[in-house]
């Protein structure tokens, strides 16, 4: 019964990333969904040398330009934002080797940059200066751009691939190139996709993980080095949540918490103290409570639930935020905050988001792509974007709401709150809320779980039955990732998969 009920909770997380974000992430089941889905406004792949960001669902974009890749209508770098268009209904973006691509909130699907092997999908080989609406489908959730290859998610989750595909990476059997999409087998339980280097991988709903294309430094994770032109499954585990492909390696979360790579091991970018290949997962150390990662060119990063950052792999330009050049073998904590709510790992830099709205950069900067207005390599974390203090997710009750601001502060109205906003407390660490019938729940960025409300039937959990005018912390735990509150009763996850 434990594991339905936990199920059907990450069904219900499912649901409402897509609803939030459209974007369909099973690693959203195992993070405050209300927060981690909408903090996905930036981007840039492990082949991309220029930032996407969506800034209060306005488009912004900066670094190198050579191909229309920014999207402005010009091929001109850009060494600070430049706003995109005038559209305000932009909700994701991703980018990769000269492409970019975003989702509107009606479910369509725009692209633009480079194009000579028909990864746009507009039916040509035509490089794009702006964006242009890919078909007229309006119910995709989820993109994934490698260089040269696109994957992307329908609301109904079937699974849609095009691009280049000498090496199977599309998925349809052939390794014919598609200037168009193409749905990829018949199976319309496909929750999460990443595009690697040459490479694709996807999970599906049943906590499943599949792999194709490239296989030439094991990529792949099936054991073995051979190409596979269509989705084969990686082991017989199904408890994957997360995955972020690199250029030729790998990151994967389970429902524990544990974090696992592999692939090639170039520079230490796999995080297991060695620089060999590995041809299926390994475990990278004994710590469960990992719940965010991306792969870059050569280098990793990972959050854990606690909010604090770290990272490993190649260094050559600083991408690590160290502060050094120097390459590290296995994850190494940079700085010691802990309100960083999501990473990127990028062709030789990163970039990070913390929970007050600020976009910070590390790493190569020669074509000004960390967005500081210099093209000077940067070492550790500089703020290179306006903080934004925008409403982040609403918790609506029959009676009040509670709202999150990308600040991280927490707001009611409603019930016994006002007509008009206020803010609860002066804490800025909130990351998700949760609204019950007459009780409320509220996770923090250090991994705490509060509640304040009504308490008739228990349901805010402190052990007694007396209620709360005001939030109130539930034991000492720091592993809590994601809530839920229903009429009289609260559910909860911890970072270790326990419901």
């Amino acid at each position: 019964m434990k594991k339905i009920v936990a199920l059907f909770l990450i069904a219900i997380a499912v649901l409402l990333s897509v609803n939030t974000n459209a974007q369909t992430n099973r690693a959203n089941t195992k993070k405050s969904v209300a927060y981690k889905a909408n903090y996905q406004r930036m981007a840039s792949g492990a082949n991309a040398g220029y930032v996407l960001e969506i800034r209060d669902g306005t488009l912004w974009a900066w670094g190198t330009n050579y191909i229309g890749q920014l999207g402005d209508g010009t091929t001109t770098d850009r060494a600070n934002p430049t706003q995109i268009g005038t559209d305000s209904k932009w909700i994701c973006v991703v980018a990769n080797y000269g492409h970019s691509f975003s989702l509107k909130s009606d479910g369509t699907l725009w692209a633009w940059g480079r194009n000579d092997f028909g990864s746009l999908g507009d039916g040509t080989t035509t490089d794009r200066l702006t964006p242009v609406q890919i078909g007229t489908d309006n119910k995709w959730i989820s993109i994934a751009a490698g260089p040269h290859q696109t994957l992307g998610l329908k609301s109904n989750g079937t699974l849609w691939a095009w691009g280049l595909n000498n090496w199977g990476q599309v998925g349809d059997g052939t390794t014919i190139p598609r200037n168009s999409p193409v749905q990829i087998g018949t199976d319309n339980n496909w929750v999460s996709i990443t595009a690697g280097g040459e490479h694709s991988l996807g999970i599906r709903s049943d906590g499943t993980l599949w792999a194709w294309g490239d296989n030439s430094f094991g990529q792949l994770g099936d054991g073995t080095t051979i190409q596979r032109d269509s989705p084969v499954q990686i082991g017989m585990d199904n408890k994957w949540t997360a995955i972020s492909a690199g250029c030729i390696h790998n990151l994967g979360l389970k429902s524990d918490g544990t974090l696992w790579t592999w692939g090639g091991n170039w520079n230490g970018g796999l995080g297991d103290g060695t620089t060999i290949q590995r041809n299926s997962p390994v475990q990278i150390g004994t710590d469960n409570n990992w719940n965010y990662i991306s792969a870059g060119w050569h280098h990793s990063a990972a959050l854990k639930s606690n909010g604090t950052l770290w990272t490993w792999g190649k260094n050559s330009y600083g991408q690590l935020g160290d502060s050094t050049l120097n390459d590290y073998l296995v994850p190494m904590q940079i700085g010691t905050d802990n309100k960083w709510v999501s990473i990127i790992a990028g062709c030789e830099l990163s970039y990070g988001l913390k929970s007050d709205g600020t976009l910070l950069a590390w790493g190569h900067n020669h074509v000004g792509q960390l967005g500081d207005g210099t093209t000077v390599d940067k070492h550790s974390p500089i703020q290179t974007s306006v903080t934004l203090n925008v409403w982040l997710s609403i918790a609506a009750g029959p009676y009040q709401s509670h709202g999150l601001k990308t600040n991280g502060t927490l707001w009611g109205w409603g019930g016994n709150y006002p007509s008009s906003p206020v803010q609860i407390g002066i804490d800025n660490k909130w990351v998700c809320a949760a609204r019950g019938l007459y009780h409320n729940l509220g996770l923090k960025s250090d991994g705490t779980l509060w509640a304040w409300g009504g308490n008739n039937y228990g349901q805010l959990g402190d052990g007694t039955f007396t209620g709360q005018s005001s939030p109130i912390q539930i034991g000492t735990d720091n592993k809590w990732v994601s809530i839920a509150a229903g009429g009289g009763h609260s559910l909860g996850l911890k970072s270790d998969g326990t419901l």
